[in-house]
């Protein structure tokens, strides 16, 4: 029993993402490594990650489409929540009703993961960061809504998207179709402020103090705005980040 106390001590006290290095020998680093790996076993049934309540989704959709970021199926993610890391755990991501979608220890159940709690999670080599309500930032005028952000860039200035589907309803003479659309939204984080970006010009002109070089870089690496709009601003955000003087 003691020796198992001990173990949830170390996984305890390593866990919290955002203020604890590495070990501070080869043996410590090596305890820890077998202690994160078997944390989900030891834990899964009491983590506050299962908390939610118990998904319930948009009804049946027509077409073969879904509601979900890139696949409908669960896939292994990770999720910082309350200052933990929890790796390895199936998830998906609703993009109608931005939630995130947990299977739950049990391996039936879809559950809700507590929006309030997340800080972060990734899924399929995207990485999505939490806006909270409480946190009071500004879009010019008007403010930023709260939920998930697909983080594209993260430097001096960070491009983030918002990625939003919905469902329309088609009354047939048998039967009520249901259609999903998709739509991206994208933002700059500039200044402490985050910036809707509608066009390519909008995006240029919060890139304007580097406008020659940018346009250089353009035309020298093919950039296409119309072909591969998210690609294109990526690559330029990038460049421009690592020659602007702040």
């Amino acid at each position: 029993m003691k020796q198992l106390l001990f173990f949830l001590l170390i996984i305890f006290s390593e866990l919290p993402v955002f203020s604890q290095g590495s070990g501070d020998s080869l043996f410590v680093a090596g305890v820890l490594k077998n202690a994160k790996e078997s944390y989900p076993s030891l834990l899964n049934r009491v983590a506050p990650l299962y908390n939610g309540r118990e998904y319930n989704p948009s009804g049946q959709i027509s077409d073969n489409e879904h509601l979900f970021f890139i696949d409908d199926v669960y896939a292994s993610g990770i999720i910082g929540y309350e200052g933990y890391i929890y790796k390895n755990v199936k998830i998906k991501y609703d993009l109608v009703k931005d939630q995130l979608v947990l299977l739950h220890f049990d391996g039936a159940t879809p559950t809700t993961v507590i929006p309030d709690q997340v800080d972060f999670f990734s899924l399929h080599k995207h990485t999505f960061i939490n806006l909270k309500a409480s946190s009071g930032r500004n879009e010019g005028e008007s403010s930023i809504k709260p939920g998930y952000y697909d983080q594209l860039y993260h430097g001096k200035i960070s491009l983030l998207a918002k990625r939003v589907k919905s469902v329309a309803e088609k009354i047939t003479p048998t039967q009520v179709e249901k259609h999903v659309s998709g739509e991206d939204k994208y933002y700059l984080f500039k200044n402490s402020r985050y910036l809707s970006i509608k066009s390519k010009k909008a995006f240029l002109k919060q890139l304007r103090s580097t406008q020659a070089e940018n346009q250089e870089y353009i035309k020298k690496n093919q950039l296409n705005f119309k072909k591969d709009k998210e690609k294109a601003m990526v690559e330029l955000v990038r460049f421009h980040d690592s020659i602007v003087q702040l």
